[in-house]
């Protein structure tokens, strides 16, 4: 959403200047440090950079959901309710908030709609479907037109530029009828997914003052979601219609072949599996977003799995931004270089390779921690403790005791759907 600064300068700055400040003070300790003094005062200046670091790191979260709230509260003065943008879906709105158009990428369907107090003409929501329509798949919200280099969001659902005209003009007129308080029960369940979502991320999180702090985030978003499902459609009534997109999951996979193959071999992965991966986070949802926040194709989470790409692999220092996640070829680099670092870093102990893959697919859902934790009877994160205990299993016996024991019923879930996903593109 362009309302929404994500790329705070902040967190950018200080990623850059931890990371150095760290690695001198690793270097210049370790290689002085001669008394028992010294090292106990290199570990306090670690430790104070690491405790600033998970500061920023929150600081970012929090004033990116503030702004998402905040631009989701002016949705909902016009509305009732506030339907935006998720990891399956574009929703764009007219700068005055009283049209929008959804694109639904987990459900092949496009949804266009008006207040009824705005009294739009059909020749208004006509054009406003297609400007929307050849708007740039990345940056949605972006009134201008599309660079050369990147996909509109038509191309993104499979339409062709002639079809964009007879597209809109039937949405706006024939369309399914959508009652608005359908419409509002649909963005209930959005609503409930983000709050699982962030309820499963506060398990991630080992500091009990952040734990908590997400924690709330999530009752907050449950609150939402019963006010959201309550909507009195009489008190804001509006007009909206719906459409099937006529565009399988092959097709929309193979619009990134190119970028997948090129990654697969890069990092040693099966193209099959970076597929199965970016159609669970997102269902091919270029600009997926989500309130973690989280963003693009794979769900690239900037100051977590961006920031581990870019130090462990990438060699720079910074959390990636919001709008590098939305490119498509960044972002899969990010997804794909994030699962080759956990199955060959963390995950390197486990002997099985087949193992390896099960545990990795949860830890892309979940974190190498959870995981670790899961296998653990001591309920702790040590990875070389888990590898042990997974290496008296067969794989089976992992993948069984995976989805047995995970905490998260979605996690559980996560990983049957990857898998089934990547069977299916393994076949094509």
């Amino acid at each position: 959403m362009n309302t929404i600064n994500s790329n705070n300068p902040l967190i950018h700055a200080f990623c850059s200047g931890f990371v150095a400040v760290l690695l001198c003070l690793t270097a210049s300790s370790f290689a002085f440090a001669q008394s028992a003094q010294e090292k106990s005062e290199f570990d306090k200046q670690r430790e104070a950079y690491s405790a600033q670091f998970r500061q920023d790191a929150s600081n970012y979260a929090e004033q990116f959901r503030n702004d998402w709230q905040n631009y989701k509260r002016s949705i909902r003065e016009k509305w009732g309710y506030a339907e935006v943008s998720t990891a399956r879906k574009i929703v764009v709105y007219s700068p005055d908030k009283t049209m929008k158009v959804a694109i639904d990428f987990e459900h092949n369907q496009i949804k266009a709609g008006f207040v009824n107090q705005a009294k739009v003409t059909t020749e208004q929501l006509v054009a406003f479907i297609s400007a929307v329509l050849v708007r740039s798949a990345n940056a949605p919200d972006t009134p201008e037109p599309q660079s050369d280099s990147s996909m509109t969001i038509a191309a993104s659902i499979g339409l062709q530029p002639a079809d964009i005209s007879p597209l809109a003009e039937s949405l706006a007129t024939t369309a399914t009828s959508v009652s608005t308080k359908e419409d509002a029960q649909q963005t209930a369940d959005d609503i409930k997914e983000q709050a699982d979502a962030i309820k499963r991320h506060a398990k991630q999180i080992e500091e009990p003052k952040e734990r908590r702090k997400e924690q709330e985030f999530a009752e907050q978003l449950v609150k939402e979601e019963k006010q959201t499902a309550r909507v009195d459609p009489r008190e804001k009534s509006s007009t909206i219609k719906k459409l099937s997109i006529d565009d399988d999951r092959l097709n929309r996979a193979m619009r990134y072949h190119e970028i997948v193959e090129e990654l697969a071999k890069e990092y040693g992965l099966a193209e099959a599996l970076i597929f199965a991966v970016m159609e669970t986070e997102s269902s091919f949802n270029p600009s997926a977003m989500s309130p973690i926040p989280a963003f693009g194709l794979m769900q690239i989470v900037p100051t977590t799995a961006g920031l581990d790409v870019n130090q462990r692999i990438l060699n720079t220092s910074k959390a990636p931004s919001k709008e590098e996640l939305f490119d498509a070829k960044t972002n899969v680099i990010f997804g794909s270089a994030y699962i080759h670092l956990v199955m060959n870093r963390y995950f390197s102990k486990i002997t099985s390779a087949e193992s390896q893959l099960y545990c990795a697919i949860a830890a892309y859902n979940t974190g190498p921690g959870n995981v670790a934790r899961t296998f653990n009877q001591s309920q702790d994160m040590s990875l070389s403790k888990m590898a042990a205990t997974v290496n008296t299993m067969d794989p089976e016996q992992v993948k069984a005791f995976l989805i047995e024991n995970l905490p998260a019923d979605e996690t559980r879930r996560y990983i049957q759907k990857v898998l089934n996903a990547q069977q299916f593109y393994s076949a094509q």
